[in-house]
């Protein structure tokens, strides 16, 4: 809109009639910052919706983040995940999600060092929350029991859990079923089948002489 304007007669300047450019708001700009804000604010809402909001851990979950730090295997577990180039997370409990394990060894699926729980991408389906909350995934909370025996035993866990391993597959056949820390995280939540070893057969001893059964006169051996 343009308008014109008459300064200066009672000053003594002279006249200056001209006309200026009152730039009015658009109707167009309101409208398109307007839509702008609540398409943000629902995006927002949205996030808020689908990632809920992870409970405060407890006093033993913060031990355990504590403890493990201090005996540095949660340390060696990011630096393995950012080894393997993996794709870091925070999970629920103090946990570290790592997907993306790629190297041939381990070959579980999934593994824990400290608080860090690496996994393959295969088995990225296996650590959703199911109905009962973020911690309601079977294999997670096999995983979080791990963190827990890392807190206690520090990198000591490593070898005796090898050893262990070795163990289990002489007796059992597999490195799980008669491994003492598979068992006390949990065979069940950590997918692995139970397996019996079979009873030993008595073979008979040499030095024993077979017992005679009598058949009518005669002793028959």
């Amino acid at each position: 809109m343009t308008e014109a304007v008459s300064a200066g007669d009672g000053l003594g300047l002279g006249s200056y009639t001209g006309s200026v450019n009152i730039r009015q708001p658009s109707v167009f700009s309101d409208a398109r910052s307007a839509a702008w804000s609540v398409t943000r604010s629902t995006a927002q809402s949205a996030a808020r919706l689908s990632t809920p909001p992870l409970p405060a851990p407890s006093a033993f979950v913060r031990l355990r983040r504590l403890l493990n730090v201090v005996n540095l295997t949660t340390p060696a577990g990011l630096a393995l995940a950012r080894a393997g180039r993996c794709r870091i997370c925070r999970g629920p409990d103090g946990l570290v999600l790592a997907e993306g394990w790629s190297w041939t060894l381990p070959k579980a699926a999934a593994f824990t060092v400290g608080n860090v729980v690496l996994y393959r991408s295969r088995a990225a389906p296996l650590f959703r929350p199911g109905t009962g909350g973020p911690g309601s995934s079977p294999l997670l909370r096999h995983e979080a029991r791990h963190s827990s025996q890392y807190a206690g035993l520090g990198l000591a866990f490593l070898p005796l859990y090898f050893l262990a391993a070795g163990v289990s597959k002489l007796r059992h056949g597999d490195p799980a079923s008669g491994n003492i820390f598979e068992r006390l995280a949990g065979l069940d939540d950590g997918g692995y089948r139970r397996t019996v070893s079979p009873a030993p057969s008595r073979a008979p001893s040499p030095l024993r002489h077979p017992r005679p059964r009598r058949n009518g006169r005669k002793w028959r051996f």
